[in-house]
């Protein structure tokens, strides 16, 4: 809020007002959550709901994971999910550290432990940790959350059995799904139950996608061109902002010019781009000029790739900046097996349908940067394949867009159709039989 409003810890919820950026911000502070009785959590869901009317935007979950418990991941858990089943959509996890001598080696140990690592990945990976943050980037993470979710708010949905008893065991906590339904069916395949709802068509994970390059004013506007908003001006460190693609998310990161960078400095500006994209990037876009473009920089973003592991040439295209040719571009190309888009095209569809075509040929895979605590390329989840079986006009059509959270298939009526798209990290692959 740019001031002290928040003191001591609160008894009841408090409302505080701002504005950032001519961007009016309420920031809800909430007591403790410690409640002797399910009435007692009751009544907080609904002093919440009503301080935060007509609902929040984002829940901002403050852990210390050094001292965090099985019983206030429980505790967690029933609040969000007791406010509306769609809150971890919305929530976003800040980790606080005690002992800033050891501040890394903490949050890295920490992040491996399950009860956090099992709260981040209900979260979609979005934290950061304290001493990272500054306000600019934190007000964008908010705002890749709200384009994300289309700009809707949580509602309280108030259940009468919600305040019976307070849950026993971990096993409660988990979503019945109706027995038989697709969501039960996808369960038993070891996918999450948010992602078949219907009205959540952000499911699935959406594109990652990240700008290499020296132009500051080529990767804004490319950058620009992808999200459709003006959002990407001259930054001096990774910065990044969230689009949509036929109704999937898609988050954009725009890096520094790496080619001024010593190699330590270009790992820590590596380090920040990831963190913006958790757990890695699907694509990588390289910006080059080809009469600019020396065997220097290539050597350099060659380097740049070698962060990613063996396999980030498969997941990138070469962006021409300016028509031209060079020997360096050419290798480059060859590297990239000629995926190459020109932006003299100003094509954002000729653009996107490109990159979802690397995401096919890589099932969806993304890649990890290697100083990382993201999951090895290798210890990614198998692709899963399903069959829609049924008469035509069966409901097929929206339970394909239901399960790989998609607005768009394609369709055909003389002949079996294939989808894909990435669904809770796994690459899913389903085909609706005549």
């Amino acid at each position: 809020m740019g001031k002290d409003v928040f003191n001591t810890g609160p008894q009841s919820c408090v409302r505080v007002c701002g504005e950032e950026e001519k961007t009016r911000i309420v920031v809800i502070n909430t007591p403790d959550l410690q409640f002797r009785c399910a009435a007692e959590q009751t009544e907080f869901i609904k002093d919440c709901a009503s301080v935060s009317a007509p609902g929040p935007h984002v829940f901002l979950l403050v852990l210390e994971p050094e001292n965090f418990t099985e019983e206030e991941k429980n505790t967690m858990h029933r609040v969000l999910e007791a406010f509306n089943d769609r809150s971890f959509d919305h929530s976003f996890i800040l980790m606080l550290n005690s002992e800033p001598r050891q501040q890394d080696n903490i949050f890295k140990d920490y992040t491996k432990k399950a009860l956090i690592k099992e709260l981040i990945i209900k979260c979609r990976y979005r934290y950061l940790k304290m001493e990272d943050i500054e306000l600019p980037e934190l007000l964008t993470r908010f705002g890749q959350i709200v384009k994300e979710n289309n700009g809707e708010h949580v509602s309280y949905e108030e259940f009468e059995e919600a305040a019976s008893s307070l849950p026993d065991s971990p096993q409660s906590l988990k979503e019945k799904a109706p027995t038989g339904s697709l969501v039960a069916a996808g369960k038993d395949a070891g996918l999450s139950g948010q992602i078949f709802r219907t009205h959540l068509s952000y499911g699935a994970s959406g594109f990652r996608i990240v700008l290499l390059g020296k132009s500051e004013d080529k990767k804004s506007k490319l950058g620009n061109l992808i999200i459709e908003e003006q959002e990407f001006h001259h930054q001096k460190r990774s910065v990044a902002s969230c689009g949509v693609w036929r109704g999937k998310p898609v988050i954009v990161v725009k890096t520094p010019d790496m080619f001024s960078l010593h190699q330590e400095e270009i790992l820590g500006e590596m380090n920040n781009c990831v963190r913006l994209c958790y757990p890695g990037p699907h694509v990588l876009l390289l910006l080059v000029k080809p009469s600019k473009f020396t065997e220097d920089n290539r050597k350099t973003m060659n380097f740049i790739l070698t962060l990613f592991g063996p396999d980030a040439f498969k997941h990138s295209v070469v962006i021409l900046t300016h028509n031209g040719e060079s020997s360096s571009v050419n290798e480059l190309l060859r590297l990239v097996q000629h995926r190459c888009y020109n932006m003299n095209k100003n094509d954002r569809s000729l653009l996107m349908k490109e990159i979802e075509t690397i995401m096919v040929e890589n099932k969806g895979t993304y890649l990890s940067f290697r100083g990382e605590t993201s999951r090895p390329q290798q210890e990614q989840i198998k692709p899963l394949n399903l069959v829609l079986c049924g008469r035509r006009g069966a409901g097929k059509t929206s339970a394909a867009k239901a399960i790989l959270g998609q607005t768009e298939l394609k369709s055909n009526s003389s002949e079996s159709v294939k989808n894909q798209g990435e669904v809770s990290g796994r690459w899913v692959s389903l085909v609706d039989l005549l």
